[in-house]
């Protein structure tokens, strides 16, 4: 999203693996190309590809290269690395140490997490920031979402579900305060449970992703009031009174001290000022370097 815009490139043909991606820019990229190849082993379902192969992808892959020639250079994906190269090393010099917004502790919380930890990432604001902000990483993690449900109901359950059936301590839940404060009560029960499951809350006071919106240049009065719905929910107290444990995180050391300890069930408070320009200005240098 932060740098293919901003690309000038025109393939002769797509082949696209699979359901549509979640981004927007390369879906209307896809849907204005004249020749799109779907390579998928489910049916086709509410598509527009132009070819259609129902296969499953080691299969088509393995045929296609044992019956294609080889090919040394490709400007096309030259562009394209070079790009994301760039992209790249500019979110990499990027921590929470300067710039406290969703996008950046989550890319942090990514970097410092160990390899096979289970992450339950919540929707809204925080499935599109790490879309956004976070590049490939030389280890596996396990990621969960219930964006096939859309909505921020029920994902404190599905986070603390993930963990109980877990093997491993290394369980990890980012979510939005609106989607914490929908299902909290579902720590009733979990504190009660032998549960290891740290919940990073991106506490912005309210539903931020509706800034992104074109009525919030409106200048309506009831705004902030029917659209952002502030909760201001106080993180200490409702975690005392579930029972569960509570830190704040400020630095990239914060992170790397909460990440390293086992502390059962905690609430981590992610205090984000939902009036920063941060994205913005992450969104802008990435731009000047194309």
């Amino acid at each position: 999203n932060l740098f293919f815009k901003d690309v000038d490139i025109n393939p002769n043909l797509i082949i696209r693996f699979g359901r549509k991606p979640t981004s927007k820019i390369l879906c209307d990229f896809i849907l204005n190309h004249s020749n799109v190849l779907l390579v998928d082993k489910y049916d086709i379902f509410n598509d527009k590809a132009n070819t259609f192969i129902k296969s499953d992808i080691e299969t088509f892959v393995t045929s296609t290269i044992n019956s294609s020639d080889k090919i040394n250079s490709n400007p096309l994906l030259d562009i394209l690395t070079a790009s994301q190269g760039n992209v790249n090393n500019q979110i990499d010099s990027l921590s929470i140490n300067q710039m406290m917004c969703e996008g950046i502790l989550i890319k942090n919380i990514l970097a410092l997490i160990k390899p096979d930890t289970n992450l339950f990432i919540g929707n809204s604001m925080a499935i599109r920031e790490m879309d956004d902000l976070t590049v490939n990483l030389n280890k596996k993690i396990n990621v969960y979402s219930n964006r096939g449900a859309s909505g921020i109901d029920g994902l404190v359950s599905t986070a603390l579900g993930i963990s109980s059936v877990s093997n491993s301590n290394n369980n990890i839940a980012i979510l939005g305060d609106l989607s914490f404060y929908y299902d909290m009560n579902a720590l009733i029960f979990a504190s009660k449970s032998n549960i290891s499951l740290k919940l990073f809350i991106l506490n912005n006071n309210g539903g931020g992703i509706f800034k992104q919106l074109p009525i919030s240049k409106l200048n309506y009065d009831k705004f902030e009031k029917y659209w952002i719905t502030p909760p201001n929910l106080d993180l200490f107290d409702i975690a005392k009174s579930f029972n569960v444990k509570y830190c704040e995180v400020k630095t990239v050391n914060d992170l790397k001290d909460i990440l390293n300890r086992d502390n059962g069930i905690e609430i981590i408070d992610c205090k984000i000022d939902m009036n920063n320009n941060y994205k913005n200005e992450i969104v802008n240098l990435i731009a000047n370097l194309n």
